[in-house]
């Protein structure tokens, strides 16, 4: 394994992986160890349950929360 090796490409390929299991079983995906530095990409692959942990950093909750107002903005500006 890779203990805490979340960037590693063996960890990615499994993350990748089972997130799109729960995507196409319409299960909300969950992941944990949410940063400022990944909210995005984990946003863009498709979770919806994430878990950062608080007391390090709020600031991964409030870029995913920016990031989902954008995209909202975005698709109502599409209608």
């Amino acid at each position: 394994g890779h203990p805490r090796a979340y960037e590693h490409p063996e960890v990615e390929a499994a993350i990748a992986e089972v997130v799109g299991i729960c995507n196409d079983a319409g299960v909300p995906a969950g992941i944990p160890h949410v940063t400022e530095g990944n909210v995005v990409k984990r946003l863009e692959q498709g979770f919806r349950w994430l878990m950062p942990n608080p007391v390090t950093t709020n600031r991964a909750v409030e870029l995913g929360r920016d990031w989902l107002a954008d995209g909202r903005e975005v698709l109502e500006a599409a209608r």
